[in-house]
């Protein structure tokens, strides 16, 4: 049985058979609880992906078995670029011409994610260029299929709730708003449990009618709540339990369009701030 072992910047890769190990190895400059998690999150994060890709037609690897830090997975037989022409020539200097795909596999811009899948997977390739009129208008790599289709099962699988009702004029727009914010802040938040929207119609002395409303996010740990109201925005976030409320001054509001993206837009700062505070804490680690 053959055997072939490669180091690489992160991992150790070893080839034996018809099988592929790969072993994501500690870096000693990490902290050793920072160094473990990190290296289990990629692994169980490269094996699923490559597990998702094959399920969307997509040809790579199957995965066999996966631990803490390791992957077995199918080996896949090919040819390196660097094996194409003798190593008597500077690789960098070899003409494209020798690795290039010819000729090229284009769809039309009408077709579907099926289609082009289909195609990756007869051919082997790991990109399509578009047309329309046979004139290049973009181009379909795997990475864009698969996070298109994530995000199309996060989208999926929120719950949102609204509670209250509101004047038949608003809701068209309201809808509208409503699912522009809440895309917004799923691509933000990466993971959102539930999303609640609690609208409440309220009278002024005078008679006149304004909203109250309160936009409620649940991520894996921590409820986001934002709400406004004509007068200024109360920001409360609640995070295991541990209250704090924040007023944001702001100029009077009695539109109900303005009440409602100012809620939601509440949320959103409140999850961009957490994802800059999350970002700027693991660079001290690295």
């Amino acid at each position: 049985m053959n055997e072939e072992r490669f180091q690489c910047a992160e991992a150790i890769v070893e080839i034996k058979g018809d099988f592929v190990y790969k072993r994501r190895v500690e870096k000693r400059y990490r902290v050793k609880e920072i160094d473990e998690r990190i290296r289990k999150e990629r692994t169980k994060s490269e094996a699923k992906i490559i597990s998702e890709a094959r399920r969307e037609g997509v040809p790579t690897p199957i995965i066999f078995d996966i631990t803490d830090y390791e992957i077995v997975m199918e080996r896949i037989e090919g040819d390196l670029a660097r094996e194409v022409k003798g190593e008597n020539v500077p690789r960098m200097v070899h003409p494209v011409s020798l690795i290039m795909n010819a000729p090229v596999i284009t769809a039309d811009i009408d077709a579907n994610l099926a289609e082009i899948a289909n195609l990756m997977q007869t051919h082997d390739i790991r990109s399509v260029p578009i047309v329309k009129d046979e004139v290049p208008r973009g181009i379909v790599t795997i990475q864009d299929i698969m996070k298109y289709l994530r995000e199309l099962k996060e989208k999926a699988m929120i719950n949102v709730e609204i509670q209250g009702t509101l004047d038949e004029e608003y809701k068209e727009l309201a809808d509208r708003i409503i699912e522009t914010e809440v895309r917004k802040i799923v691509r933000i938040a990466k993971k959102v449990h539930w999303i609640k929207i609690v609208i409440k119609k309220e009278r002024d002395r005078g008679g006149g009618s304004y909203y109250k409303i309160g936009v409620h996010v649940k991520t894996p740990d921590k409820l986001y709540v934002g709400q406004s109201e004509p007068g200024g925005t109360q920001t409360m976030i609640a995070k295991r339990g541990a209250g704090e409320v924040e007023t944001k001054a702001g100029k009077r509001r009695w539109e109900f369009i303005d009440v409602l993206k100012d809620a939601l837009l509440s949320v959103e700062g409140q999850i961009e701030e957490d994802k800059k505070r999350r970002e700027i804490r693991n660079r001290k680690y690295y």
